[in-house]
């Protein structure tokens, strides 16, 4: 199951813009509230357009560290 965070509106601006691999905590909308820490989620601006993959410490100021600004597939062995 695809685990999702939301941008706030504006804040995928960075992402869209020049790549910024950064997600401030300010910047997130809503995400899940049992998000581990280093946990990969899917994130999408606040209007629900994919923007990248990312992996998350919610406790951080720095809360998320995009990793892909593709969305892939999961694979089946």
């Amino acid at each position: 199951m695809e685990r999702k965070v939301f941008l706030k509106k504006g804040k995928e601006r960075a992402i869209l813009g020049n790549r910024h691999p950064w997600i401030f905590s300010g910047g997130i909308d809503r995400a899940p509230k049992d998000l581990a820490p280093g946990e990969i989620a899917s994130v999408y601006s606040h209007d629900g357009k994919f923007l990248a993959l990312a992996y998350f410490n919610l406790d951080n100021s720095l809360a998320g560290r995009v990793i892909s600004f593709e969305k892939k597939k999961d694979r089946k062995s």
